[in-house]
This record gives C-alpha cells, sequence and structure tokens, in this order.
C-alpha cells in the first residue's frame, strides 16, 4: 500500500533528520553532550520504527487516513522539540557565563571597596604611613 509506505517513509526520513541535525548542532558547541545523546536514541528508535516490518499489515484506508495527518504532525513536533531543546542548551550556556561574570565582578567590587575602606581610614589617620 502506498500509504503505509509513506508512513514509514516520514518516520524513517525524520529520523535521519533529526539524527543529522544533532550531529551538526553538536559539533557547533549548541546542544550539550547528554541531550545529544539522548536525541540520538529518539532518532535511531524512529528510524527502527520506520523499519519494521509490522506496517505491512494492512490498516485499511480509514486508517491511513488517520494514521498519515498523526505521523506527520509527530515528524513536525519532534522536530519542533529538538530546535526548542537546542536554543535551550545555548541559553543555558549563555546563563552560567553570565554568572561567571558576575561571580568575578563581585570578586572584584569586593577588592575595591576593602581599599577605598582603607584609603577613607588612611586619611582619618594623617599621623600613620598607608600605602
Amino acid at each position: 500500500m502506498i500509504g503505509v509506505e509513506l508512513i514509514r517513509s516520514m518516520f524513517i526520513g525524520t529520523g535521519i533528520l533529526l539524527l543529522v541535525l544533532n550531529f551538526t548542532f553538536y559539533v557547533k558547541k549548541r546542544i550539550y553532550e547528554d541531550l545529544a545523546l539522548v536525541w540520538v536514541v529518539a532518532s535511531i528508535l524512529e528510524i527502527v520504527v520506520g523499519l519494521l516490518p509490522s506496517w505491512d499489515v494492512k490498516i485499511g484506508e480509514v486508517g491511513i487516513k488517520i494514521f498519515i495527518p498523526l505521523t506527520a504532525a509527530l515528524s513536525v513536533s519532534a522536530i519542533i522539540l529538538f530546535v526548542v531543546s537546542a536554543f535551550m542548551s545555548v541559553l543555558n550556556k549563555k546563563n552560567q557565563e553570565l554568572a561567571m561574570q558576575v561571580s568575578l565582578l563581585n570578586q572584584e567590587n569586593e577588592m575595591i571597596l576593602k581599599r577605598v575602606k582603607k584609603l577613607e581610614d588612611c586619611d582619618e589617620e594623617k599621623d600613620t604611613v598607608c600605602d
């Protein structure tokens, strides 16, 4: 049946597309390693589902009309979820970088405040030698 082959090819195509996207995003450091591993497993499972011989069972005309849009919706949803998770990875990395910068700025601020306090103390006591 043409409908069954279309459903199978949609599963296989989406799985391959997710693998390629996952690889390119991982190489460009736009996705975390653990999240990339989850997407590799999901992609392989999707390809395996598309390759299963059980799809050859006749599911009928009505079943085909239901499964084709459902499979298309699942494929589009999987791609959207992948892109959202990749954006979340990028935002998480930026958040960590900003937290490190804030920490360094807080340290620098504390050092400056100590120095100012020391200079103020020296101004009050004109008899002592300050460095």
